[in-house]
């Protein structure tokens, strides 16, 4: 089980999901390196009594330590260079890296693709 902390408390454990944090690892670095935090929206799953849980954003910022944790049966990963460019596409939208379904995670991760609504200038004057 791979699980990620932020401020010493658990947000995320997902079995079987080094290689997806391991990238995401990667990636927050990154975004973290030139001073930007990103959204973790989590769509889905459900508690330890089987209650769904509803949707929810978390907010990682650069000062908010994070910690990744992996076990020891986590298989070493080799970084795919596209998949953190994803991941960084990700974490530049304001819905965030979409994880869905606690117990059911996709490989690499699952990504809603959001309509968003043209910039202002276009909507103004179509002919722009």
């Amino acid at each position: 089980m791979a699980r990620l902390r932020q401020g010493g408390q658990d947000v995320l454990n997902l079995i079987g999901g080094g290689r997806l944090m391991a990238h995401l690892q990667t990636a927050a670095f990154e975004q973290f390196r030139e001073g930007h935090g990103f959204f973790i929206t989590f769509i889905g799953g459900t508690d330890d009594n089987d209650n769904l849980r509803p949707t929810s954003s978390l907010w990682c910022p650069p000062s908010v330590p994070l910690q990744f944790i992996y076990d020891d049966s986590d298989e070493p990963t080799e970084i795919e260079a596209g998949v953190v460019d994803a991941l960084r596409r990700a974490m530049n939208d304001p819905i965030g890296v979409i994880i869905a379904g606690s117990s059911d995670i996709a490989w690499p991760f699952t990504l809603l693709k959001t309509e968003r609504l043209p910039p202002r200038t276009e909507i103004d004057n179509p002919d722009a």
